[in-house]
């Protein structure tokens, strides 16, 4: 997912049809969350604070047992709900199931 069509150009060249990629707008963000497995949050704008791209709706209607990573907790938060840990690792719980 990306903004620029430029680079998404550009990757899909470098790749050769081996990944997907897609502009990013809520609709496709949407998409790519609920259908996924994984979902790694890794934006950073320097200097400004990271939009909330997953929502909390988004986050609770996940498939059981899914997991998201943001890369960039510590400094974006760019997934709804995720909780920096007191000791600063990267690691968070957003919903507990049981």
């Amino acid at each position: 997912l990306d903004r620029n069509s430029d680079r998404l150009r550009q990757m899909d060249a470098i790749y050769q049809g081996h990944v997907q990629t897609v502009a990013s707008n809520r609709f496709e963000v949407e998409r790519a969350v609920l259908d996924a497995d994984l979902v790694i949050g890794a934006v950073l704008l320097p200097g400004a604070r990271a939009p909330k791209l997953v929502t909390e709706q988004m986050v609770a209607a996940m498939k059981p047992a899914s997991v998201i990573v943001d890369v960039a907790i510590a400094s974006s938060k760019s997934l709804y709900r995720i909780a920096t840990p007191a000791f600063l690792l990267p690691v968070a719980s957003a919903f507990n199931p049981h």
